[in-house]
């Protein structure tokens, strides 16, 4: 059985960006009692920070030893310690994480406005080679 996934409760550190978030999607063959992931199988995952594709191993799923509250909704997010964005299992929330320093939250906005920068010139390139339309049988401007 293949499974498409949020992943909201396994975080990978990431080999492309070296942050420890929840992958923004994921997709794994389940373990023969249905309880994780067969990593004697392909494991996909993108990460959520640069957005970068890879295939993690057991070594790059981080074990949740730490926990930060949510101050939207006061619920316990539980995590690795030193991941650096956190879901709420609450609210949905993407938190950053409580444990990295002045200088890794920095390279984290860094890392994320490099990605946000690649997706948007994607985006971009694709609705000139598309005519200009943004959305399908829409003139630009007509949204």
């Amino acid at each position: 059985m293949t499974a498409e996934a949020p992943a909201g409760d396994i975080y990978i550190r990431c080999r492309a960006c070296g942050f420890t978030s929840p992958p923004s999607s994921m997709s794994y063959v389940r373990s023969a009692d249905g309880t994780g992931i067969d990593w004697s199988q392909r494991v996909g995952a993108t990460c959520m920070i640069c957005h970068a594709a890879g295939s993690p191993v057991p070594a790059d799923a981080m074990a949740l030893d730490d926990a930060m509250t949510c101050p939207r909704c006061q619920a316990a997010a539980p995590c690795p310690a030193g991941a650096a964005r956190v879901r709420c299992p609450g609210c949905g929330l993407f938190l950053v994480g409580h444990r990295l320093t002045v200088r890794q939250q920095e390279e984290l906005r860094a890392a994320e406005a490099r990605a946000s920068a690649a997706l948007r010139t994607r985006w971009l390139l694709a609705t000139q080679a598309g005519g200009g339309r943004t959305r399908p049988g829409r003139p630009r401007g007509q949204e």
